[in-house]
């Protein structure tokens, strides 16, 4: 149109590039790159469709391979910390095998967190607590391999069995054993 834009499948296009279908149930856009020859004649695509379902999803991004020889593709997220024209980094990876690594390219189980340097943290918060560094649960490894558990909240930390409260941790310092409310240091 007059501003730049342009649209497929539409005649007003609203922004640079417009895709639009009216067919239910088919791909609208698909960015590919075709494979090669021989082993490698798959391809990797991020495809759009109109409404979601079992046989388009909504959003997708992956690789068809037509050679079950050679059927592994990785998708990764990559960023560049840094201000240069330096190449992007991955900072995570869903191997072919369904490991998903995040700080890692090599992930070896469902979810591997690494830290890329001494430590490595998973942080848990909600609206309740907030989201700043001193808010929530922290879990992870400090830099002399020690696993932590941090509640940054005057909270419990409470370990379940069946569905039962077996062990607490009181924000004051009592632990309980068998007992959800520690009138002690250590309560069994």
């Amino acid at each position: 149109d007059e501003s730049g834009n342009v649209g497929i499948g539409t005649a007003s296009p609203s922004t640079l590039l417009h895709v639009q279908s009216d067919s239910a149930d088919v791909e609208v856009a698909r960015f590919a790159a075709a494979g090669g020859a021989g082993g490698v004649q798959g391809k990797a695509y991020i495809g759009i469709d109109r409404y979601g379902g079992a046989t388009y999803p909504g959003v997708r991004i992956g690789a068809e391979e037509i050679d079950a020889s050679d059927s592994r593709h990785d998708f990764v997220i990559q960023t560049n910390g840094v201000n240069s024209d330096t190449l992007p980094t991955t900072k995570m990876v869903v191997r072919y095998n369904g490991n998903v690594g995040i700080g890692t390219d090599s992930p070896v189980q469902n979810l591997h967190i690494g830290g890329g340097g001494s430590t490595a943290y998973q942080k848990f918060t909600n609206d309740a607590v907030g989201n700043t560094i001193n808010d929530g649960v922290s879990l992870g490894i400090d830099a002399d391999g020690d696993f932590v558990i941090n509640n940054a909240e005057a909270k419990e930390i409470r370990l379940y069995t069946s569905d039962t409260q077996r062990f607490t941790i009181q924000s004051g310092g009592n632990v309980g054993i068998g007992t959800t409310a520690p009138g002690q240091l250590l309560d069994v």
